[in-house]
């Protein structure tokens, strides 16, 4: 399982080419090689040694272009201040929206995606691709692969999708979801919610909320840390087939359990049961929760819901 340390660390060594700028590379034919996003850059690196493309800017009434498009090749590629639409296509591509809120689509191969300011969706498509919303309220899909997603500030909205996936909310109050594969996820500064159900098969994720009130929903066998804050453990009792979950630092004083049962069903009867490492919530007979570490827990802190 990817650890979150070594999504932060992935992500600051993407960060290395600085959002809004960089260099073309040695014995490129160019007048000027600094790219310095303040028009739409489309630099297309070719590996044999052929040169370059400058797309040029847009259309001078400041309206935003279709944005730049890769090719098969590695691309770098740099967006404007304005609302652009970019796409790596093949290859593992370098896509900087700059400005604006942008529309950014990988495609297939090892990309990194950076929307820096604005409102920005990324799609990192087929591959082991990094996206970092940066500032504004973003939309991350990691897609196919093993993907590391960083939201930044603003309220973000990050899905890992198939693969081992890392998601890093950040600051602000941000929606985390693993989707298929062992993923960990942690939101951040913020009121977040992360998600680790998944709806095929139940792979073990790990979920930490961080600081602030966050709501935490868990799967078959996922690992739980609240962090600071009030925290909402939510098990859903559909997604518990394959072993309990695990909840490392429940604070009976001002943390909640949910037990979460399809919407129309009989609400399970719950128990509680002493075990060697804590509490042990039954539901119906079947252990679907292991709270380490806690003794006891009062009855008002469990709460039966339809979801």
């Amino acid at each position: 399982m990817l650890s979150l340390l070594g999504l932060v660390g992935l992500a600051l060594g993407a960060l290395a080419l600085a959002p809004g700028w960089g260099r073309v590379g040695d014995g490129a034919e160019a007048d000027d090689d600094r790219i310095d996003g303040e028009e739409p850059d489309t630099i297309r690196i070719d590996l044999d040694g052929a040169g370059m493309e400058d797309h040029g800017p847009p259309e001078p009434d400041g309206a935003a272009g279709p944005g730049p498009q890769g090719g098969d090749g590695a691309d770098i590629l740099f967006g404007t201040d304005r609302d652009d639409m970019i796409d790596g296509r093949d290859g593992a591509d370098f896509l900087d929206g700059g400005g604006g809120d942008d529309r950014m689509e990988g495609g297939r191969g090892d990309d990194a995606l950076h929307g820096v300011a604005g409102d920005d969706r990324l799609g990192g498509g087929p591959g082991d691709d990094l996206l970092a919303g940066h500032g504004g309220d973003d939309d991350l899909d990691g897609g196919e692969g093993d993907d590391s997603l960083w939201g930044g500030e603003g309220d973000d909205t990050l899905r890992g999708g198939d693969g081992t996936d890392a998601l890093l909310g950040g600051a602000g109050d941000d929606r985390l979801t693993g989707g298929a594969g062992e993923d960990a996820m942690q939101g951040g500064y913020g009121d977040d919610i992360l998600d680790g159900r998944e709806d095929a098969r139940q792979e073990r994720d790990a979920l930490n909320g961080g600081d602030g009130d966050d709501r935490l929903l868990a799967g078959a066998g996922d690992h739980l840390h609240g962090g600071a804050g009030a925290d909402r453990f939510g098990l859903s009792l559909p997604h518990m087939t394959g072993g309990p979950a695990v909840i490392e630092d429940f604070d009976p004083r001002e943390d909640v359990l949910l037990v979460l049962h399809a919407p129309g069903a009989t609400p399970p009867v719950l128990a509680w049961q002493a075990g060697p490492e804590g509490a042990v919530l039954l539901a119906d007979g079947r252990a679907v929760a292991l709270l380490r570490g806690v003794a006891s827990v009062d009855p008002g802190a469990v709460r039966l819901e339809a979801g």
